[in-house]
């Protein structure tokens, strides 16, 4: 009887180990009551038979055991029982446990796959030992049988791989509620392009634009168009060092996301895809221009701003400084290379023009970007004509920009107030509308 526990051991050992497997890879499979019933019929008949007779013939026909002092020799003939049961019932196990290993494996994240490596050297182990056992005639090392001593060397496998195993998914479930719960709208793009998966607050953001994500499908492009038809503006490149501003709103409050592409490798340096995030840069946006604002100062191009322009007005606006002369610049086709080329050709287009509009100003003169693609000179003591001759220099000067995909133009008109009595104002909305004049004919000129 004492002998036989070992058969005991190695027949429960099986549906144990299979179970353990079946746990580690697959923590979500819930089995029936008639799965264990039928995975621990044949042990509890081995263990039956075993505790009702030391030398059942089902499982030992023959044995004979040698009085070589002090080491006792065994010849064993095996039964019916152990020989077309018990064995094919372990052997069958056996590559049973070696599909779940293998499938789980292969599903399990590179990094993640140290706990599963000591489940393989467990499983591995079995095999070997098994097939030496079956090797004709019986190996039996000494007086233990070695198929038990597997079994137990892949308990203490399972073991490890059970500890690591509990680490790697306490970290995977962190991960996955950190995800979950970002701020951020995270896309997470397959090699193709593809969203493969999303946060929840991304879903429900670009739901409320008309973009709904479905996996496998929709590609950052879809989104961005999305934003395109609520009019949103795009500010910036998407490949930038600042990112792709858009700006959009939501019911009466504008709002700004700031998109940022972070590539995805395996080590290697080979792409398995890329992370687009959108970030809520609102109120970081709304800070920097209020700053800017304060400082007096346009942050692409280096002018000075509407504040500073309005000051400027306020302060020259005087009986010492007549007359004053007014011109009002705009950039011909920006939102064309805007569209077209991308805003970062648009951004070096404006920062190209105020260079050369700065180089020619008077030093008595103030210019100024006051809005998208306008820039406005205010010309101290200066007549019509001082103003038209520097109309004339500024065309030349910008002319003469180089280093940009596209030639540059500006459409200018000025104006003058000579008394005191004019009205500041009306002097401006004259030039502004000589500029549009000014406009239409450089657009038809280009188109004929």
């Amino acid at each position: 009887m004492v002998w036989n526990l070992g058969m005991i051991c190695v027949g429960f050992s099986m549906p144990l180990i299979l179970l353990s497997l079946l746990h580690f890879y697959r923590p979500s499979f819930k089995p029936k009551w008639w799965f264990y019933a039928l995975l621990f019929a044949i042990p509890v008949a081995n263990a039956g038979m075993v505790f009702s007779s030391g030398y059942h013939e089902l499982i030992r026909a023959i044995e004979v055991v040698g009085n070589n002092v002090p080491i006792r020799n065994t010849i064993t003939t095996w039964g019916p029982w152990f020989t077309w049961v018990h064995t094919p019932y372990c052997y069958a196990l056996a590559p049973a446990a070696l599909y779940v290993i293998i499938a789980g494996h292969s599903k399990i994240p590179k990094f993640y796959r140290l706990p599963s490596y000591y489940m393989i050297a467990g499983i591995v182990l079995i095999f070997v030992c098994n097939i030496l056992v079956i090797i004709p005639p019986v190996i039996v090392a000494g007086n233990f049988d070695i198929t038990l001593m597997a079994c137990s060397v892949f308990i203490f496998c399972a073991h490890l791989a059970m500890q690591n195993g509990e680490r790697n998914l306490f970290i995977r479930y962190a991960r996955k509620y950190v995800f979950r719960h970002m701020s951020q709208l995270v896309l997470v793009l397959g090699a193709s392009g593809k969203v493969a998966d999303h946060n929840p607050n991304a879903a429900q953001r670009f739901k409320s634009i008309g973009v709904d994500i479905n996996l496998n499908d929709t590609t950052l492009s879809c989104i961005l168009e999305g934003f395109k038809k609520i009019d949103a503006v795009f500010e910036g490149e998407v490949d930038g060092e600042f990112g792709l501003d858009i700006h959009f709103y939501e019911g009466k409050y504008k709002v700004v996301l700031n998109l940022s592409m972070h590539e995805m490798n395996d080590g290697k340096d080979h792409k398995l895809g890329t992370i687009a995030m959108f970030t809520d840069v609102t109120q970081n946006r709304s800070l920097i221009a209020q700053m800017e604002a304060k400082a007096g100062m346009d942050a692409l191009t280096g002018l000075p701003n509407r504040m500073a322009y309005d000051g400027a007005r306020a302060r020259l606006n005087c009986k010492q400084e007549l007359p004053l002369s007014v011109i009002v610049c705009d950039v011909n086709g920006l939102k064309e290379v805007n569209d077209t080329m991308g805003h970062r050709f648009g951004d070096m287009m404006l920062q190209s023009v105020a260079a050369a509009m700065e180089s020619v100003c008077p030093k008595s003169a103030f210019v100024g970007r006051v809005g998208g693609d306008e820039f406005v000179y205010l010309l101290p003591k200066a007549n019509l004509e001082a103003a038209n001759a520097l109309i004339q220099k500024i065309h030349t000067t910008v002319a003469n920009v180089k280093d940009l995909p596209t030639m540059v133009s500006v459409a200018m008109g000025a104006a003058t107030k000579y008394s005191e009595n004019e009205n500041l104002d009306e002097v401006i909305t004259q030039a502004d509308r000589l500029m549009y004049e000014n406009k239409k004919i450089m657009k038809g000129f280009t188109e004929n």
